[in-house]
């Protein structure tokens, strides 16, 4: 971790100072954006792609899939389906999940919450920052 004597406030650089900072961060961000959509899209093709293993194919096909719709992508939802079905909590919840249908967590709190900085200014909060 770095030194906190070393560290330079944003507020203390200058203008060209925060802005070198920034493209960096940028550049960053940008190549990790495309790593993404990189992985992503060779993800999303390997799953377009027709079913290779003879077995599962001819099990989808007998459930009602046609021979075009054997691809990774479905024959992983009918593996999760089948899975489901033999009483896997985990795959339902995973089909569920996927359908859409899943149920909206409620929290609910009684109480009051006190905040202890309430009432205080901007800079007494400061001081207490940098105390």
């Amino acid at each position: 971790m770095a030194n906190e004597q070393n560290l330079i406030p944003l507020n203390k650089r200058t203008q060209r100072e925060r802005k070198e900072i920034a493209k960096k961060g940028a550049k960053v961000t940008n190549k990790k954006k495309a790593e993404r959509k990189k992985f992503n899209e060779l993800f999303n093709s390997y799953l377009d792609k027709k079913i290779t293993n003879e077995q599962i194919k001819e099990q989808m096909i007998q459930f009602g899939f046609v021979d075009k719709e054997c691809t990774n992508k479905n024959a992983i939802v009918f593996a999760q389906y089948k899975q489901a079905l033999k009483g896997s909590t985990q795959a339902f919840i995973a089909v569920r999940d996927t359908m859409g249908e899943k149920p909206k967590e409620q929290v609910q709190h009684s109480g009051n919450i006190k905040n202890p900085f309430e009432g205080l200014s901007t800079e007494e909060l400061r001081k207490i920052l940098n105390d």
